[in-house]
């Protein structure tokens, strides 16, 4: 049995070999979900009840039953940023989104607008280089919403570092409430 490991950091998923082995988010919720959608609610209801102040992740994973798991949601202890690697048997599983929660305060620099609303660069590229919808929860608003990477626009924003570049962000698609 093989296993993937990825790692989400800064709140997206990189290849990863090496994280704490508090941070792996494995399948254990054996009730399958008909659509990735519902999946990934689950996950992110999951991640609301572990913590609001800091933010929580896991991966979507569609069974070879067709039926759609997502994985415990795990993470670090800074607002701003999520560690985990997904972990699961690829003979009967494929990655086909990421979920995590956006605090309901913005930490550190937002510029003028309210960045917890948003797909940063780094959710962005990571959805892109995994080929996987990405899904936020936004703990402010309890709405959820999806990034599908090549689909949904861009938008560039001023860089909180005020260095004058720019950021491509996405309010990626509304997919309700958790």
């Amino acid at each position: 049995m093989r296993k993937f490991i990825l790692a989400l950091l800064l709140v997206t998923l990189t290849a990863c070999s090496q994280a704490p082995t508090s941070f792996v988010s494995k399948v254990v919720f054996p009730l399958g979900y008909n659509n990735a959608n519902d999946a990934a609610r689950a996950g992110i209801e999951a991640a609301v009840t572990s913590s609001t102040n800091f933010e929580r992740g896991g991966g979507v994973l569609q069974g070879t039953d067709g039926k759609f798991y997502f994985t415990n949601p795990v993470g670090g202890k800074n607002p701003g940023e999520v560690q985990f690697k997904v972990e699961y048997n690829n003979q009967k599983f494929k990655l086909v989104a990421i979920y995590h929660t956006h605090p309901a305060e913005c930490p550190g620099p937002c510029v003028q607008i309210d960045l917890t609303e948003f797909f940063s660069t780094m959710d962005v590229e990571t959805a892109a280089t995994l080929n996987v919808v990405s899904y936020i929860g936004i703990l402010k608003t309890h709405t959820m919403s999806k990034y599908v990477p090549n689909h949904d626009p861009l938008e560039l924003i001023d860089s909180a570092n005020g260095d004058g570049t720019t950021e491509s962000v996405s309010l990626g698609e509304p997919v309700g409430t958790f």
